[in-house]
């Protein structure tokens, strides 16, 4: 019999097992995504994902579903900083950001 156990944002386990009424199995899973590290000069930029807050710089956000996502740095005085970022499974995606254009 073939035992398969899904959930969001972790890899799909799969095992062949002779199950019985009393049988127990246990299953690791594996998360499927990754991590964020973002450093602002200046530091205390409001950081968001996906339109999210996320709190404010320096700061390392993990589980975070593999992909693309929008990132989105926002400090007050300061030209907002958007761009698309890519999180790989198991990796952390990091960034570093310094303004010099103040905004109008």
């Amino acid at each position: 019999m073939d035992i398969k156990i899904k959930m969001d944002n972790y890899l799909n386990w799969t095992a062949q097992e002779i199950a019985t009424r009393d049988t127990t199995i246990t299953a690791r899973l594996s998360f499927s995504g990754g991590s964020l590290a973002v450093t602002t000069t200046p530091a205390q930029a409001e950081v968001f994902l996906d339109n999210e807050s996320l709190g404010f710089s320096p700061l390392r956000q993990g589980i975070i579903a593999a992909g693309e996502h929008l990132l989105k740095i926002v400090a007050q005085g300061y030209v907002s900083v958007e761009e698309t970022v890519a999180i790989e499974v198991g990796k952390v995606t990091s960034g570093a950001t310094r303004w010099s254009n103040s905004a109008p």
